[in-house]
């Protein structure tokens, strides 16, 4: 059987944003030396706890999990499971189900997991087990997170050097958050409960920037492809395509689950060395990386900048040391916009500072800074910005983004104020968002605390999720690091501004905002 891969997987592996998402089947393939099979399928999991609980001598819970089986209502029974599996019953039970050592495991029986670390540095496993550690070509850099790790996700989205695997659904180490009732899928996908919307986050985050192939999954995790379709729909179906590795007997019935979903089937003949081919092709894709060119591209674009505003730019801007940073800022006549708490904490930061009014001009001569910061407010889902009249105009993101005369930041930082997260979360926000390009973050009114750790948190740790309330677009795109450099201050005003009284003007009839 000839083995076919798309063209876009090839490049999302040369990209390195192609990230597996590891399913039962995997864990299912090892073999224990004794012969046995080290892990229980879910049916035989359910069982398993039906015969716990025969020994504690709890037969209703028993009956009621049988006969759940029986209808194949496997959530049924394991609500049933966990009701009666109370105390540290809970923790035993899956300590001994999922709790093998690797000196137990067939080296030979490894060669899947191996394989699918081919693939990426970041993989997200549905399973509880060590499986990916035991297969792991670097166990002992290896992160293994959980939705509790909020920093820890935070970085998996960034991270493409060290390996690093999130158990969606929990892991042995902290069985109180396991995911297996209806109860706890309902927390982590149904976004009910704030410990969990950072994994939520996350995850359609890459829904929408990352490619996710999945191996060994069922499909039976209806909330998992049903979070995939939120996001396809929200984004308008701008979101990448995901894969699914099939077998060709399968591959009818999984079709059927997929309709209208961005997820594309790979058949493979048979599990076994077929499989194995298959994803060795995918890993052995010699496409072209896009990252070298984007970094030839950002590198010339800050060596050759010259123009701002009709200004020149000093020599000594540069020195590729020294980052650039502009801060546009709208200030409308008759407007009271104080943006000082803001200003205050990014004239920290060691590089150079230009100061810019926030007009359609000043967006068009934005080529060569690193960073765009946009201190304004939101009016009726509209941008606030100022037009030739020195006056308040409104204009959408869309609109700004398109008005940005660098495609090459590392990233572009939105300070709202006077706004909360709900009211940048409104559908007609939302499709904008959905639209853009750049690496972009919106703050909504942040406090002085979070302000005081925003250069250490962004630009020294790289911790991009620092405030919370905060909206993240294109976040793999983004590019923080520590700022090092000379600290040089330049403010630019408007060419009008010489010209035009403030005063007067405040008083004159001028054409309406749009």
């Amino acid at each position: 059987m000839t083995i076919k891969i798309p063209g876009s997987l090839k490049q999302a592996f040369a990209n390195k944003k192609l990230i597996p998402v590891v399913g039962a089947g995997v864990s299912m393939s090892l073999m224990k030396i004794n012969g046995e099979k080290p892990f229980p399928s879910w049916k035989e999991l359910l069982e398993r706890a039906a015969a716990k609980l025969v020994e504690e001598n709890k037969e209703h819970h028993v009956n009621l999990i049988k006969s759940s089986i029986a209808l194949n209502e496997f959530q049924n029974a394991a609500d049933y499971a966990r009701k009666g599996l109370t105390g540290s019953l809970w923790h035993k039970f899956f300590d001994e189900n999922f709790n093998i050592a690797r000196e137990e495991i067939k080296d030979e029986s490894l060669q899947l997991p191996k394989a699918i670390w081919d693939l990426s540095n970041r993989i997200i496993t549905l399973n509880y087990d060590r499986v990916m550690r035991f297969s792991c070509p670097s166990p002992a850099n290896l992160a293994e997170l959980d939705n509790s790790a909020k920093s820890g996700l935070a970085n998996f989205e960034s991270n493409r050097t060290t390996p690093v695997v999130w158990h969606l659904h929990g892991k042995l180490d902290n069985t109180e958050s396991i995911i297996l009732t209806s109860e706890s899928y309902s927390k982590l996908y149904i976004d009910i409960d704030p410990d969990y919307r950072a994994a939520l986050s996350t995850f359609r985050s890459l829904c929408k920037t990352s490619t996710l192939l999945f191996i060994g999954c069922s499909l039976e995790d209806a909330e998992l492809l049903h979070q995939i379709a939120i996001q396809h729909e929200i984004f308008a179906g701008n979101t990448e395509t995901h894969y699914v590795l099939a077998r060709e007997g399968d591959r009818a019935l999984i079709s059927t689950k997929l309709t209208n979903l961005p997820i594309s089937l790979i058949g493979f003949s048979e599990f076994g060395q077929p499989l194995l081919d298959t994803i060795a092709t995918i890993s052995s894709s010699t496409y072209k990386t896009t990252e070298t060119a984007t970094a030839t591209a950002t590198a010339t674009a800050t060596a050759t900048a010259t123009d701002i505003l009709t200004t020149k730019t000093p020599a000594s801007t540069l020195v590729n040391s020294t980052k650039r940073i502009a801060i546009l800022t709208a200030n409308p006549i008759g407007e009271n916009y104080d943006h000082r708490t803001i200003t205050t904490e990014l004239e920290k930061l060691k590089c150079e500072i230009n100061y810019i009014p926030l007009t359609v001009n000043s967006l068009n001569n934005l080529e060569g800074f690193d960073y765009i910061f946009i201190l304004t407010r939101l009016i009726k889902n509209r941008i606030v910005i100022e037009n030739d009249f020195l006056q308040s105009a409104r204009s959408g993101l869309k609109d700004i983004e398109e008005n940005i005369g660098n495609i090459n930041t590392r990233g572009i930082f939105y300070f709202l104020d006077h706004q909360t997260k709900n009211s940048l979360e409104s559908p007609e926000i939302l499709k904008e968002l959905s639209t853009l390009k750049l690496p972009t973050i919106i703050f909504p009114s942040i406090d002085k605390q979070q302000l005081d750790g925003f250069n250490y948190q962004f630009f020294r740790k790289g911790n991009i999720d620092f405030i919370q309330e905060s909206i993240i677009v294109n976040r793999t795109e983004f590019q923080l690091g520590e700022i090092r450099g000379t600290h040089q201050r330049f403010k630019f005003t408007s060419p009008l501004s010489e010209s035009i009284d403030r005063k007067n003007v405040s008083d004159q009839q001028t054409p309406p905002i749009p």
